[in-house]
């Protein structure tokens, strides 16, 4: 499976999903990079 097919298998899971506190925990993990700039080992 290529990257491009991972991420549509991905996307389709996630259209599925009607539990608002799972959708949130996603939500977050998706977040983690943009909110992290700065150095993780500081």
């Amino acid at each position: 499976m290529n990257i491009t097919a991972k991420k549509l298998n991905i996307i389709q899971k996630i259209c599925e999903i009607q539990d608002s506190y799972l959708l949130d925990l996603i939500q977050n993990i998706i977040n983690i990079p943009s909110q992290s700039k700065s150095d993780w080992w500081k």
